[in-house]
């Protein structure tokens, strides 16, 4: 069946555009992925599809696997990545699943205010020993030249010693249960982050790339690089959150992301990593 002409998506009252056009898609039953943004980058709080036979909007059509991926996170209360979406990776998806197993436990027996989730960004900052998380491991192939060039992501960028703080925090603060806590401050580009790093360790500069490649590049690499594929969903978006609640409910006051970026080169040299 042809997907109608005039099928409109809603956004917050205000239509964003005809949905043949938005998604490409000429017939229903097909899958498409737009990315939605409310005007003024406004939480999304209303989707609806209208057409001429029905202004007022339609329930016999749905959006399926409807993935967010605003602008600005505002309620982590209700906003989840969608463990549905192809491009999320395998790590993605068993962190999503695991948390709402775990809310779905304590709503189960009464004790919802028992828990406290902390979901972090882009753990940077000083090691305590030679081992490497993955956040790290991006930070050592810049600094030794891995890769002559680096793909077009951001991150938002938390210190993990604000980390380990908020977690501190989520056990002891009384108004942290039955809350999902974001724990990030600025978000940067991996060039951005280059960058800094060329800047605080000029001895180091020739080695550490500041080229980006195209995300059409990046698609086809990642059909034989693994680590590339985990970046598929990633590329083109600018993820930004709001932790001021955080701030408000924990005390913690998250650094700069240039600071947590150097502190994190810094490590690696002092531990004999690179």
């Amino acid at each position: 069946e042809d997907l109608e002409s005039d099928l409109h998506l809603v956004v917050n009252g205000t239509s964003i555009g005809c949905l043949r056009e938005l998604t490409g898609l000429t017939q229903n039953g097909r899958q498409g992925y737009i990315r939605l943004d409310a005007p003024g980058n406004a939480p999304i709080y209303s989707l609806r599809l209208i057409n001429s036979k029905t202004p007022s909007g339609n329930d016999g059509f749905m959006l399926d696997h409807l993935a967010f991926r605003p602008s600005f996170i505002w309620d982590l209360k209700n906003d989840w990545s969608d463990a549905e979406w192809p491009p999320l990776s395998a790590y993605i998806v068993s962190k999503t699943r695991a948390e709402r197993a775990a809310w779905e436990f304590v709503r189960a027996t009464a004790a919802e205010n028992k828990l406290c989730t902390v979901n972090p960004g882009f753990v940077l900052g000083p090691l305590l020993d030679a081992r490497l998380g993955t956040s790290l491991e991006v930070i050592r192939l810049f600094m030794t030249g891995a890769y002559p060039v680096m793909p077009p992501v951001s991150f938002p960028v938390v210190d993990v010693r604000d980390l380990a703080s908020v977690q501190v925090r989520a056990m002891t603060a009384a108004d942290c249960g039955g809350r999902r806590l974001i724990a990030t401050g600025a978000t940067i580009s991996m060039r951005d982050m280059a960058v800094m790093l060329r800047d605080a360790f000029p001895d180091r500069a020739r080695r550490i790339p500041t080229r980006v490649l195209p995300a059409l590049i990046v698609r086809l690499l990642a059909l034989f690089d693994r680590q590339l594929r985990s970046l598929l969903g990633d590329l083109g978006v600018v993820p930004r959150a709001d932790s001021a609640y955080v701030t408000a409910l924990t005390g913690v006051n998250f650094r700069p992301a240039r600071e947590s970026v150097v502190a994190a080169g810094q490590s690696l040299i002092e531990h004999g990593v690179i």
